[in-house]
């Protein structure tokens, strides 16, 4: 009789004949059974609802775009630069903090560098003939920053003895004073609310 009350010709039929078999599915349990098909039951809402509001949440975040930039457009000369670089750090306010590419008349040894920027509050990264700036940790305690440079230029075998540009993070007041050393040819600053990793830096080419 449930089969034949369960047979495909009417929708409603077969909902309700669903629902006596599992009305007598679970009168034939005893109270055991009962309270293990209930807490299963649960279990299962429970494991549906906490995987679909954590599915949610988790996302693979947009990558970040490369927006700002330092250094020296491919054709632009040098002169260009300099006016350029010169007329963006004339604009930034003293009190803002700000990355800025340092970039000397003539390359230096990384002691002498390091001797320029010892003021500096942060040296993120060094530029050595043509190469691609290299990003450096702050020294240790202890150790200037010209025996850092050495130590971190001399580690990715490269010349110690031509150093062409700094990439370095303080004040805009700190880096007008620097900008007074005759060491010193440009200085290029970038908006106060850049951070480190969102902005590429090209070489300059001083030479």
């Amino acid at each position: 009789m449930p089969w034949k009350c369960c047979a495909p010709s009417n929708k409603n039929r077969q909902g309700n004949c669903l629902t006596i078999l599992s009305v007598w599915f679970f009168r034939d349990l005893d109270v055991i059974d009962r309270w293990r098909f209930i807490i299963a039951a649960m279990s299962v809402a429970a494991l549906v609802v906490l995987i679909t509001a954590t599915a949610g949440q988790h996302h693979t975040p947009p990558p970040r775009l490369v927006g700002d930039e330092l250094g020296r457009d491919n054709d632009e000369t040098l002169t260009d630069y300099v006016q350029r670089a010169q007329h963006g750090f004339s604009a930034a306010a003293p009190g803002d903090e700000v990355y800025a590419l340092v970039t000397f008349r003539q390359p230096l040894t990384a002691q002498a560098a390091g001797a320029v920027v010892q003021n500096i509050a942060r040296v993120n990264a060094f530029e050595v003939g043509f190469a691609p700036v290299v990003g450096i940790p702050e020294p240790v305690k202890g150790v200037n920053r010209g025996d850092s440079l050495v130590h971190h230029i001399t580690l990715k075998q490269m010349n110690p003895l031509d150093v062409r540009g700094l990439v370095v993070h303080d004040s805009v007041e700190k880096l007008h004073v620097l900008a007074k050393n005759s060491k010193v040819l440009a200085i290029e600053v970038l908006p106060p609310d850049a951070t480190w990793g969102s902005f590429a830096v090209r070489p300059v080419n001083v030479s």
